[in-house]
């Protein structure tokens, strides 16, 4: 050996080895870009869209099937070329897409509205942004890949990068919200991202020249690389096994899908909720992939049946005040069903040689998972059937703890759940004979017996997850006949309808998850009336009455349809257009046998259907007297509908004198802030009214603002009906269709 290698190694011995790193450093750059341009790219789209759910549950497809096809790049690229070659090929593409950013969306140009919206927002995305996620979503399989072709010693079991990945992609997912949102507009979001792939391009790199410069082999005073993963080897992974990669991947995804539409539909639309469960499934990713087992074997299998069966039971019931224990439940629940599914990944990863195209299954089960919540399960299910589904599946993958294999064992996998629902319908009989259907001695005498015998099954997992399927099954029927007369019940894009009559108040009420839609009363001579927030000793009605009183019979446009309870105030020749973005939502108040403010109207009625900001574009001009916008009350805020391009339609659209009243009520977020801040910038009155009464029956609490040049109407509803001016908020800022900021009128 020449004295030049032996200073070489020497030095080799005792520099650290910059190869992990490097990578590490690129794989959480990468995963952080990722995840932050989704909620940008989204923002983006928004107002040109409409806001509603589906924009966004398209924009979530785009971005699974694109992170789909960046596996597959990753996959078969690395196959047919070899780690160093494509590395030749990928750094320069790399540099290609850098000069195409930053991106944006001009909300100047939307969809021609005889164009399937969907169709068309699918092919703006793959436009705009479709090249460059494509790109850095294919880096960490790519990444993973050509480091297991290094010199390192870690390099035969590469997969714990994968834990830095999704670390950057949780630390993303959390600063967007609050720090890239509230610091920044749209336009310097796309142009930072910008510089922050120009840096990812330059680690990228760095990372193809380590590959280079240090290929497979070993370097001087490491340790030796560990073995592969125990029991894969090296060998090619099977079909069974790759269908097991599948279903560990489906389940989860599906289950962050479905838990995520329980809590936000059923129990409490908090802004920024949904964030919670998408970082904890990032978080099992990291925890289960980690160089360190941080979990210890065998203490999942032992948790999850106790959680399950505990928290399953509250998928149905709701039990008022509880929220904020119901959500923590059902949150933990998810946590250990996707750690266990990871978990299941993790332990059956192969050898580093078909890491791709383990990734590659991985993204295909995930992508199945979203499918099958937003296309399959409504079509399929009239309620919110994917998310018990989902428990029942990931308990499947359970540890098989039974020491007794024999046939005899394996028919009772079936026979026991059979006896549970045949015991189920025992108890049932027995509920129905003693009357004690939605009383709490009924729910116990059904529960306790099928929790105890499902626990019992916990050791085998087809029949605890059989069982599990019948306990829930039961308990949701129970719920189900407990609640009163569902009169009516219905699934669609937008989420689920039910009409339910209060026998004992006489009166009928639309709901949607939590939210209350509207309502009326049975009697023929009460249901002109209009009830819920439109009650006429409410706030609403002191606009309405206002108007009368200064002999003003203008016409109204109604943002949000309801049940169409504003069809009641209008007087013979004045005229009234609502326009509602739910399809199924019109029907319902178009059936007579349901609701009758629309078929009674004196008025004329026109309801129109689509997005209320970009349907009442095409309105006349100076044509409303009156806007009534109700389109926040669900606590789930469309922000497009609250900025300052959005107040200036408005105002084309009223005559000079009108008047925009909104609907605010919300238990998380103070709106009336926010619009202060909007009529003090366009010269307009604010006013503000909160109803806390709540009789007679059928009224609901409400809080109303209404904007308008200085007026009659004003000046009457300050000084006869206790409206108060509300002031600017200097800690609130306007918000555009470039710029929001949810956290700044949090309650």
């Amino acid at each position: 050996m020449s004295k030049n290698q032996v200073i070489r190694n020497t030095v080799l011995k005792w520099l650290p080895n910059p190869i992990l790193p490097v990578y590490t450093v690129t794989l959480f750059s990468s995963a952080f870009l990722v995840f932050l341009v989704q909620p940008m790219i989204g923002k983006m789209i928004l107002p040109l869209y409409g806001g509603t759910s589906s924009v966004w549950n398209t924009c979530l497809f785009f971005f699974q099937g694109t992170l789909l096809l960046g596996y597959m790049y990753a996959h078969y690229s690395s196959r047919w070329l070899g780690s160093r070659r494509q590395a030749l090929l990928h750094i320069p593409l790399m540099s290609v897409v850098f000069l195409v950013l930053p991106f944006f969306v001009s909300p100047d140009q939307p969809p021609a509205p005889e164009m399937n919206p969907v169709l068309v927002l699918l092919v703006d995305l793959a436009v705009v942004v479709g090249l460059p996620f494509f790109v850095v979503a294919s880096s960490s399989p790519l990444l993973q890949r050509w480091f297991s072709q290094t010199t390192h010693p870690a390099a035969a079991d590469p997969y714990f990068l994968y834990a830095a990945s999704n670390a950057g992609s949780i630390l993303a997912l959390l600063a967007y919200p609050f720090l890239a949102e509230p610091l920044w507009t749209l336009w310097q979001q796309a142009s930072l991202w910008r510089w922050g792939y120009g840096g990812l391009v330059l680690l990228t790199a760095l990372c193809a020249l380590l590959l280079w410069r240090h290929p497979v082999g070993t370097v001087p005073g490491t340790r030796a690389a560990p073995p592969p993963p125990a029991g894969n080897g090296a060998r090619k992974p099977t079909t069974k096994e790759r269908l097991i990669w599948l279903f560990a991947a489906f389940v989860p995804s599906s289950l962050m899908l479905g838990v995520t539409a329980h809590i936000t539909t059923n129990i409490a639309a908090v802004p920024l909720l949904w964030v919670l469960p998408l970082v904890l499934y990032l978080l099992t990713f990291v925890l289960v992939f980690a160089r360190r087992r941080l979990i210890p074997a065998g203490f999942i299998g032992r948790v999850v049946p106790l959680a399950a069966l505990v928290t399953g039971v509250f998928i149905f019931m709701r039990i008022r005040g509880t929220d904020w224990l119901i959500i923590p439940l059902h949150l933990l629940l998810f946590f250990i069903l996707a750690l266990l599914c990871h978990a299941e990944l993790a332990r059956r990863r192969p050898d580093a040689r078909y890491l791709t195209d383990f990734y590659l299954w991985m993204s295909l089960g995930g992508v199945s998972g979203g499918i099958f919540n937003a296309v399959i399960a409504p079509l399929l299910f009239p309620r919110l059937m994917e998310y018990p589904l989902a428990i029942v599946l990931a308990c499947l993958l359970l540890p098989d703890l039974s020491t007794v294999n024999r046939p005899a064992n394996r028919r009772l996998d079936w026979l026991m759940p059979l006896g549970l629902a045949a015991l189920a319908v025992a108890m049932f009989t027995v509920i129905h004979t003693l009357d004690w259907q939605g009383e709490s001695n009924g729910f116990a005498l059904l529960f306790a017996p099928l929790a105890l015998l499902g626990w019992l099954a916990r050791r085998r997992p087809l029949r605890f997850g059989l069982s599990l399927a019948v306990i829930l099954a039961a308990v949701g029927y129970f719920v189900e006949i407990s609640e009163g007369q569902v009169l009516y019940a219905s699934r669609n894009f937008f989420g689920l309808k039910r009409i339910v009559l209060d026998e004992a108040g006489g009166i009928r009420r639309l709901a949607h998850g939590t939210t209350l839609h509207g309502a009326e009363y049975t009697d023929p001579a009460d249901r002109r009336i209009p009830l819920a927030y439109y009650h006429p000793s409410g706030p609403i009605g002191d606009v309405f009455r206002g108007l009368m009183a200064e002999n003003l019979r203008p016409a109204v446009g109604a943002v949000g349809l309801g049940v169409g309870s504003v069809a009641a105030y209008m007087a013979p020749a004045q005229s009234a257009v609502f326009y509602e973005i739910d399809p199924e939502v019109i029907r319902i108040a178009r059936d007579p046998r349901y609701f009758h403010f629309l078929a009674d109207c004196r008025g004329e009625v026109t309801v129109i259907q689509g997005d209320g900001r970009l349907a009442l574009a095409a309105a006349p001009d100076h044509h409303y007297g009156l806007l009534v916008m109700d389109a926040f009350s669900s606590d789930a805020i469309p922000v497009h509908l609250l900025t300052r391009e959005a107040l200036d339609q408005y105002r084309r659209k009223l005559r000079p004198d009108g008047l925009l009243a909104f609907h605010v009520s919300n238990r998380y977020v103070d709106l009336s802030r926010l619009l202060a801040n909007l009529a003090a910038e366009a010269d307009l009155v604010c006013l503000s009214r909160i109803d806390t009464d709540s009789t007679p029956a059928g009224k609901e609490e409400s809080h109303w603002v209404v904007l308008g040049r200085a007026s009659a109407v004003t000046r009457r509803l300050r000084r006869e009906m206790f409206w108060r001016e509300l002031l600017p908020q200097p800690r609130v800022p306007v918000w555009t269709d470039h710029y929001s900021n949810i956290l700044s009128i949090i309650k």
